[in-house]
């Protein structure tokens, strides 16, 4: 665990998206280990390229998530997911479809949001999996004239595809209460 820490890349987001913003944030304000731990996951979530996590990854991500403390985890999420939904709060050179405007996602910023979708499943909690379905409904949004704010591989559709293996111990609806 140590190794991947160390590892860790500079700030593998920057702000201009609302959930960029609170991210960096928050992760500014953090004593410099436990924001190195936040680091090197966000470094690995960047690294969510393919469609559905590989063993390996997912077990890499089990262990960052453990250093960065599974419920500090959960709260940052369920702060950070919403905020996908809200307007881009500066212009970005790196957007990857410019005619969408303030509802644009930074394209690496899909895959970073696509590794913390793998990881909320990880975690199998009912308050995480709506946070999941409220994101892949928020990617999924047509802007019109441009299609879905995501690239169509960039998200998990669902708490299952996000990592969740096997039944899921809050029922078959994420949205259940």
């Amino acid at each position: 665990m140590k190794a991947l820490v160390e590892r860790a890349p500079e700030f593998p987001i920057e702000a201009g998206e609302a959930w960029t913003d609170a991210a960096v944030a928050e992760l500014q304000a953090l004593p410099q280990a436990k924001q190195a731990s936040w680091i090197a996951m966000l470094g690995h979530c960047a690294q969510a390229t393919s469609a559905f996590p590989s063993a390996k990854w997912l077990k890499s991500a089990a262990a960052l998530m453990d250093a960065v403390g599974r419920e500090e985890f959960k709260r940052s999420m369920l702060e950070w997911l919403p905020l996908v939904n809200e307007p881009r709060t500066r212009d970005s050179r790196h957007s990857l479809n410019l005619r969408a405007g303030a509802m644009t996602l930074t394209e690496g910023h899909m895959d970073i949001l696509r590794g913390l979708a793998w990881m909320c499943g990880l975690a199998e909690d009912r308050a995480l999996a709506r946070a999941l379905t409220a994101l892949a409904i928020t990617a999924f949004k047509k802007i019109p004239g441009v299609g879905s704010r995501v690239r169509e591989s960039a998200m998990p559709a669902s708490p299952r595809s996000a990592g969740c293996r096997g039944r899921m111990p809050w029922g078959s609806s994420p949205c259940s209460k």
